[in-house]
């Protein structure tokens, strides 16, 4: 698996993670906007994350080979 293909696969499973998540949170669309953007920023927030991560892990596996 690509690294883009990668991405694409972590955005798609935290957005949809997220979302649910805020929507069982607010339970209620009565402030949909406010969770979209928090549903939003959460999903960058922890995609940002997860590449960090992965970038770190991916450049210490080739130092060692």
């Amino acid at each position: 698996m690509g690294w883009g293909a990668y991405i694409r696969y972590v955005s798609l499973a935290v957005v949809f993670c997220e979302a649910l998540f805020h929507l069982l949170e607010t339970f209620s669309l009565f402030n949909w906007l406010e969770m979209l953007i928090n549903a939003g920023s959460s999903s960058l927030l922890t995609i940002l994350i997860i590449a960090a991560i992965e970038s770190v892990r991916i450049s210490g596996k080739r130092k060692s080979e």
